[in-house]
């Protein structure tokens, strides 16, 4: 599946892809003189998120003739890894920063996504409030 389409499929049918070992994922190196560091900024709704959790929960209206559907959009988290399997951008759809419990898809090379069953441990940093925008992350 194409980047490009992810984030507008993943609310109608989820992901199906195959599980890719890709080594241990680690955070790339820091800039040797900490340029480019940012801090960490989500959407206030992160904190009463929880690990992965859904994004925010929505009532329904209700009464007479109303039908309520209910539709669960999973919490994902984009990585872009380098040649040694180093994270160097994470994107994710919820407004916060990647959480345990996320679903986890590392880009390839031509845009498409495969399923990584092990988020890393990373200080993320970046505005993540930009859904589907990738943060550098630097370590």
């Amino acid at each position: 599946m194409k980047l490009a389409t992810w984030f507008g499929a993943v609310a109608i049918a989820g992901a199906s892809a195959a599980a890719v070992v890709l080594g241990p994922l680690a955070p790339a190196s820091a800039h040797p003189s900490g340029a480019g560091a940012t801090v960490l900024i989500e959407d206030p709704s992160c904190a009463a998120r929880g690990v992965g959790g859904p994004a925010e929960a929505q009532s329904a209206p209700t009464g007479p003739g109303v039908q309520a559907v209910s539709v669960t959009v999973p919490a994902v988290v984009l990585l872009r890894v380098d040649g040694a399997g180093r994270v160097v951008a994470a994107s994710t759809n919820t407004g916060c920063a990647p959480r345990a419990g996320d679903e986890v898809y590392t880009v390839q090379g031509d845009g498409s996504l495969t399923r990584t069953p092990v988020l890393p441990m990373i200080d993320w940093r970046g505005d993540f409030t930009a859904i589907g925008v990738f943060q550098p992350q630097q370590g």
